[in-house]
């Protein structure tokens, strides 16, 4: 199957495009180990696949609209 094959079938069975589905399932998870535990904002960047911190805090706020720190701190 080609990747744009993939790609319109993926949308039409879940509403989103790959990569947009792979973003909010990382983003989902990040907010989890923001609430769950005490590791860093970095360390929780890097287990969900961001090299870079910046690209992580701003791709978390466009999902979940406020920055990881604010997250944590709204979720206590």
């Amino acid at each position: 199957m080609s990747p744009s094959r993939f790609a319109a079938r993926f949308s039409a069975a879940l509403g989103d495009s790959p990569i947009a589905y792979v973003t909010k399932w990382r983003m989902n998870i990040a907010g989890r180990q923001l609430i769950e535990s005490q590791q860093s904002i970095t360390k929780i960047a890097e287990s969900v696949g961001y090299e870079n911190v910046s690209a992580f805090t701003r791709a978390f706020k466009r999902h979940l609209g406020v920055p990881p720190a604010v997250w944590r701190a709204e979720q206590s």
